[in-house]
């Protein structure tokens, strides 16, 4: 590899992790070591969860799925967010200019780049396959080559997904820089590839009943092979060279995942200027009118300026606006699949009254995952100065930002409540609260990414995508904000004995004391 990649790589890694400001004893080494904490903690509950999931598979009996159970998740889940990422990592960067007026070759700034997004993509892969192969060992003791297999194979898991989801977002790309309105055509392209991927992959949880119930374990073992290998056909190469000891399967593994990603590095660096000339380029009309010039209020001009800074941004709508698509989507599946359908899908049972008590919380938790405060103050970045020049309070300023969350996550609160209105024939106090809860926490997210922004800026930032996807502040927001509504879905759930209502109750009363709280100190802060 050319020492002009490492390099780029390097200076890449060293930009995202902030490496060199953990010699600073300020304030930045303070977030950066709690961006740290955070990362750790997510990863620790993902190494448990795929471990629970490897045992279970153990457990009753199939634990040689393991291997096309982990190749698929690791592959779906690369997918879904690589898409997000190569718009803006890989094309349409804010830094193409000056590197391409450097003497390095384009296919060098394509491979530091993939192999950034790579790098990450694989220690993903690490925290779901190795509990998942520690898990394998344990149930099938396999031969010492299964180490070996395993270990590459987890390298090269991200490889050849990695490749496809930046095909798709570099043809997304190209596709939307020949119409008007570029970037509305790219969010509704990868909106819809998102949507579909969701919904093939719900394919995964509809096993027949009566397959489920069967004691032939060999029969379930092929069943779920099947759907697997549908769902990720690469998983058949890999289930062979694990379980059958295949050396054949595991190098046409390897060299289909190696030729792809070649193959994608070759053409693209053909096609890179062009691609992202087409992006970054912009043409001015020539027929312009001078029209009757419409007059706002000074709040009202604010939050029309960071409505357009919103849905100007790929990365931005992409991965702050997919918690209200996902949530609307939850929604839309809840009222239209009936009561069988979900309790065939959930494995449960009487699931329809549970359901009632529950949804509005499961709802707004995916509904948290919208989060565009917790990062709306950072994206000023250096142009932070003209706001604070202004003969503007910092107040208004946070009002409009915290508005845009909420021109988001109303609408789609409004829809939901609505939706199981009809859906559910319940008593008055659980229809008002379908509507109270979601609205709740629409404002609740809100002010809960405003205060983590305004405590953890990040105006120093050369690519938006860093502090979008793995700024500190937008971890938080995402991440922390749905467990302020998992809680009482938890207590729903572990407290039968509790009136459901009088807990919906407490936690409206409890959040909006919060949200009070919030904002007060928004309200008194100073950017």
């Amino acid at each position: 590899m050319k020492n002009n990649t490492i390099l780029l790589l390097k200076l890449l890694l060293m930009n995202q992790f902030k490496i060199n400001q953990l010699k600073d004893r300020s304030k930045k080494r303070v977030r950066i070591v709690l961006m740290g904490v955070v990362i750790l903690l997510l990863s620790t509950m993902l190494i448990i969860y795929s471990y629970g999931i490897g045992y279970s598979l153990g457990m009753i009996g199939i634990a040689k799925v393991i291997p096309s159970y982990a190749l698929t998740t690791v592959g779906i889940i690369t997918l879904f967010f690589t898409v997000f990422k190569s718009n803006g990592i890989l094309f349409g960067t804010t830094d193409y200019e000056s590197l391409m007026s450097l003497p390095i070759k384009t296919s060098e700034i394509i491979a530091s780049r993939f192999l950034h997004m790579y790098l990450m993509n694989t220690y993903f892969a690490f925290l779901v396959m190795a509990p998942l192969g520690f898990v394998y060992v344990i149930f099938e003791k396999p031969a010492t080559s299964f180490a070996f297999i395993w270990i590459v194979g987890m390298f090269f898991s991200t490889l050849f997904p990695t490749t496809l989801a930046t095909i798709i977002g570099g043809i997304i790309a190209f596709i939307s820089s020949h119409f008007k309105y570029t970037n509305a055509l790219s969010i509704l392209l990868s909106f819809i590839l998102v949507v579909g991927i969701l919904l093939s992959s719900i394919g995964l949880g509809g096993m027949d009943e009566s397959v489920m119930q069967t004691t032939q374990l060999s029969k379930l073992f092929e069943m779920l092979s099947k759907e697997l290998h549908t769902i990720y056909p690469l998983s058949r190469l890999f289930e062979k060279a694990v379980v059958n000891k295949s050396w054949f399967s595991f190098v046409g593994f390897l060299a289909f995942s190696i030729a792809i990603y070649l193959l994608f590095i070759k053409i693209l660096s053909l096609q890179y200027k062009k691609i992202n000339t087409a992006i970054l380029s912009f043409q001015a009309k020539s027929n312009y009118k001078i029209k009757k010039m419409k007059i706002s209020g000074i709040r009202m001009a604010l939050y029309k300026k960071e409505l357009k800074r919103f849905f100007s941004s790929y990365a931005y709508v992409l991965n702050i606006g997919i918690g209200a698509v996902m949530a609307l989507i939850m929604a839309i599946s809840v009222f239209v699949l009936q009561p069988a359908t979900l309790e065939k899908a959930l494995e449960m049972t009487n699931l329809e009254p549970l359901l009632s008590k529950v949804i509005a919380f499961a709802f707004s938790m995916v509904l948290c995952m919208s989060c565009t405060t917790s990062v709306a103050l950072s994206l000023e970045g250096k142009n932070l100065w003209i706001l604070k020049s202004l003969p503007i309070s910092t107040k208004t300023i946070l009002d409009s930002k915290m508005l845009v969350n909420l021109t988001i996550t109303l609408p789609v609160s409004i829809i939901f409540g609505t939706l199981m209105n009809v859906k559910f024939e319940t008593d008055i106090i659980t229809r008002t609260f379908f509507y109270v809860i979601p609205i709740t926490y629409s404002f609740f997210i809100a002010v809960w990414g405003m205060f983590i922004n305004i405590k953890l800026p990040n105006y120093e930032w050369t690519s938006e995508t860093a502090v979008i996807k793995q700024g500190i502040a937008s971890m938080l927001g995402m991440l922390l904000g749905p467990i302020f509504a998992l809680i009482p879905l938890g207590a729903v759930l572990l407290l039968p004995s509790i009136s459901y209502q009088l807990i919906q109750i407490a936690t409206v009363i409890l959040i909006l004391i919060l949200i009070m709280s919030l904002y007060r100190y928004i309200a008194s802060s100073k950017i």
